[in-house]
């Protein structure tokens, strides 16, 4: 952002650091009574809001066209103010909470439900994971199983994963007077990975042999959602709320 603009996109950060929502956000708590408005269903002490805020649609790429450039600016920033409004709001609420923290913790979680997934034993992710996305799992489990997949091959490479960043976050809440808001994280995951699939007579049926190892590059954006409303101070963990298809 090194054109003309700096000055207003300069203005956006400065409001999301503090308690206040940057200028063209949709706070929270109006979400909230959009959705009551238009029938949404939401249980005031939920462990998981069960929607996405904003769903990640990957990075923006310039437009061609010069008249469409400072929009694109504008987007840019507000983006921006939103990424520090939400990572403002977790510092406050999480007592000792540290971005680096989290995508070790987020590392771990990616790690481990994939696994259970590969292995059919989601009730060792349950905690981990929310509703939605427990149903999800167990509906593709349900579908592997009819296509002939009897068992799975999986790992990650000896360096784990690779590179894991934060590329956005954005707030969500389920009551007007933000008790029960919740913060979500989307984490981009790059690895190398090792897959195979076989069916009842242990034959591949997917994927690679055993002896091509961790030679498949994957990358996967997970959004992780923890509730930070006074009503989740004892009882909230980071779950995984969504699994997206990012183009890059």
């Amino acid at each position: 952002n090194n054109n003309n603009t700096n000055n207003t996109n300069a203005s956006y950060a400065t409001k999301g650091r503090g308690q206040s929502a940057p200028k063209g956000f949709t706070p929270p708590a109006a979400m909230a009574a959009k959705a009551t408005s238009n029938n949404i269903n939401f249980n005031p002490f939920q462990s998981s809001s069960n929607a996405l805020a904003e769903p990640y649609r990957g990075r923006r790429k310039m437009p061609s066209s010069m008249t469409k450039i400072p929009r694109y600016l504008y987007d840019i920033g507000l983006n921006k103010a939103k990424d520090i409004y939400c990572t403002s709001k977790v510092t406050s609420a999480i007592k000792g909470f540290d971005l680096n923290m989290f995508k070790r913790d987020a590392s771990i979680l990616y790690e481990e439900i994939s696994r259970a997934i590969a292995n059919n034993n989601l009730s060792s992710c349950r905690r981990d994971v929310s509703d939605k996305v427990m149903q999800e799992l167990k509906q593709e489990q349900k579908r592997r199983t009819k296509n002939g997949w009897s068992r799975i091959r999986w790992n990650l490479s000896e360096k784990g994963v690779e590179n894991v960043s934060v590329v956005q976050g954005r707030m969500m809440a389920t009551s007007q007077d933000l008790t029960n808001a919740f913060a979500q994280f989307t984490v981009r995951f790059e690895s190398r990975q090792e897959f195979g699939a076989y069916d009842d007579n242990d034959r591949l049926v997917a994927g690679d042999s055993e002896e091509v190892g961790a030679n498949l590059k994957v990358v996967d954006h997970w959004v992780f959602e923890r509730g930070i409303g006074p009503i989740h101070k004892t009882n909230s963990r980071w779950r995984l709320c969504a699994r997206l298809i990012v183009e890059e």
